[in-house]
């Protein structure tokens, strides 16, 4: 999926660019590789760990010299203004409960006059086919609308980051919803992928869900269950990501 979002930004070759909460750094991996030697790509993050990871599997992918990764806060950037043609920011900047303006005024502080912001985010996804009961239940979970917690104010939620971008005089605001399928057979990679995901997104044991519920949700979502959805030959399941990018 980060392939068609890289391609349908259309960023500029010999283009430098900020990711903002980088993790380990697959993202800016993913995008030099798309876009070849000449774009360069800064990401930082408040962890250590995760930095020193992604400075490590930078230099094994051959990008150490395209790719540099430093420790820092996102609500204090230590780069100098308009420095930057772009800078995104994947599940983090306005996905994370935590108050996205000033994030977003350090974002547009550090990146050049018509260049671009970009925040992408998981929205949705359908893992669980034939049960659809149980997977609307679960995605109304605490678990399930996370990182959103009930109560927020709902200007706080991903999908009204437009509003952010208004507020900050953003221009040229846009947004695309992207759709990652995965249908059986499944190759390997995905099986495993997916195997990590459906232990992922929701609890071990989900609030509001009945005993008879949790029996069934742990038996299609557990390998070693005989149950386990992945294994059915007519397994089809989707995920979305939605994509917000405006103009400086």
């Amino acid at each position: 999926m980060l392939h068609d979002v890289i391609r349908y930004l259309r960023l500029l070759q010999n283009s430098s660019g900020l990711d903002v909460g980088c993790g380990i750094g697959l993202p800016a991996m993913i995008l030099a590789g798309v876009m070849g030697e000449d774009i360069r790509v800064t990401g930082i993050d408040t962890s250590e760990t995760f930095i020193q990871t992604a400075r490590r599997l930078s230099e094994k992918a051959g990008f150490s010299n395209q790719l540099r990764f430093e420790t820092g806060s996102a609500s204090a950037l230590p780069y100098g203004d308009a420095l930057f043609d772009w800078a995104m920011s994947i599940d983090c900047v306005n996905y994370a409960p935590t108050d996205a303006l000033p994030l977003l005024k350090e974002m547009k502080r550090v990146v050049k006059p018509g260049g671009k912001i970009v925040l992408l985010g998981w929205t949705s996804q359908q893992l669980l086919p034939g049960h659809p009961e149980l997977e609307a239940k679960l995605n109304a979970t605490p678990e399930g609308i996370a990182p959103f917690k009930a109560g927020m104010n709902p200007e706080r939620h991903f999908l009204r980051t437009a509003s952010l971008f208004e507020t900050l005089g953003l221009k040229n605001r846009k947004a695309h919803t992207f759709i990652g399928n995965v249908c059986a057979p499944l190759t390997p990679d995905i099986y495993d992928a997916l195997k990590d995901l459906l232990s992922m997104r929701w609890a071990e044991r989900p609030s509001g869900l009945s005993g008879d519920e949790v029996a069934l949700y742990k038996g299609l979502t557990h390998p070693d269950s005989p149950g386990f959805i992945l294994n059915n030959h007519g397994y089809h399941g989707f995920f979305t990501c939605t994509l917000f990018s405006a103009m400086v």
